[in-house]
């Protein structure tokens, strides 16, 4: 990982050349796992 300084720097690039509003457009998998009643 990139030390928090580094991070924001890339973050602060990132964010200049998105435009205001991003759209995403994905598949999400969820696990929903049972709980077994406990004796």
């Amino acid at each position: 990982m990139l030390p928090p300084a580094d991070q924001e720097q890339v973050y602060q690039r990132i964010l200049r050349v998105l435009p205001d509003t991003v759209e995403i457009d994905a598949d999400i998998t969820a696990h929903l796992a049972r709980r077994r009643p406990q004796p």
